[in-house]
C-alpha cells in the first residue's frame, strides 16, 4: 500500500467515524450519564470492536460472517437489550453530584468497555463499512502484513480522536447543567439517546 492509498483509507475512515450512528449516539448517551472519564473505556471497546471487524475483513469477512452469523445476531440483540436497560436506568435514576458519578465510573470501566464492544460488533453501520465500503478503498487480496498493521494503527488513532470531539462537546454541555433539575434532564437525554441507539440497531 502506498502512502496515498493509506491517506485515502484514513480520510474515508474518518468520515465514517464522524458520521453519527448507533455507536456515536450510544457514546453521547454514555458520556451524558457518566462524564468524560467513563467515556475512555467506552471508546476502548469501540476501537477493539473495529479492529476485530478489520481483522475479519482482512481474513475473509464473507466466510467468517457466514460461519459466526448466529453469534453476531446474538451480540446484536444483547447490545440492544443492554442499551434499553441503561436507558431505563438513566430515566429512573436520581441525579447524582458530578464527583459521585466519577467515583462510581471507576468501578464500571470493564462494563463500559464490554458494552461498547458488543454495540460495535452488532452495529449494522460498522458491518456495512467493513463488508461493503472497505473493499472498495483497500485491495484486501493484496494487502500485506505491514499494510494491515498500518491500517490497524490508523483505526486505533483516528477513532479515539474523532470520538474525543463528541465526548468533550457533550461533557461541556453536561458541565453547564449542575443543578438537580439540570442533571435530571441530562439523565433523561442520555436515556433517550441510548434508547435511540438501540432502536436504530434493531431496525437494521
Amino acid at each position: 500500500m502506498s502512502f496515498f492509498g493509506l491517506a485515502v483509507f484514513v480520510g474515508v475512515y474518518f468520515l465514517a467515524v464522524m458520521t453519527p450512528g448507533p455507536g456515536v449516539v450510544g457514546l453521547i448517551g454514555h458520556t451524558l450519564a457518566h462524564g468524560r472519564r467513563d467515556a475512555v473505556p467506552y471508546v476502548v471497546g469501540m476501537v477493539t470492536g473495529n479492529l476485530i471487524w478489520f481483522a475479519c475483513a482482512v481474513g475473509g469477512l464473507a466466510l467468517i460472517a457466514q460461519t459466526f452469523h448466529a453469534a453476531f445476531v446474538a451480540i446484536k440483540y444483547l447490545s440492544i437489550a443492554y442499551l434499553l436497560y441503561l436507558a431505563f436506568k438513566a430515566w429512573t435514576s436520581e441525579p447524582q453530584p458530578r464527583a459521585s458519578v466519577r467515583a462510581a465510573s471507576l468501578g464500571s470501566s470493564l462494563s463500559a468497555a464490554f458494552t461498547s464492544l458488543a454495540i460495535t460488533l452488532g452495529n449494522p453501520k460498522t458491518m456495512v463499512f467493513y463488508l461493503a465500503i472497505l473493499p472498495t478503498v483497500v485491495d484486501l487480496k493484496t494487502l500485506e502484513l505491514a499494510d494491515a498493521l498500518a491500517c490497524g494503527g490508523a483505526i486505533a488513532v483516528v477513532l479515539p480522536a474523532g470520538m474525543a470531539v463528541y465526548v468533550f462537546a457533550v461533557d461541556r454541555a453536561r458541565d453547564l447543567m449542575r443543578s438537580g433539575r439540570g442533571l435530571r434532564l441530562v439523565n433523561r437525554i442520555a436515556g433517550t439517546a441510548m434508547a435511540a441507539a438501540a432502536l436504530t440497531i434493531a431496525s437494521r
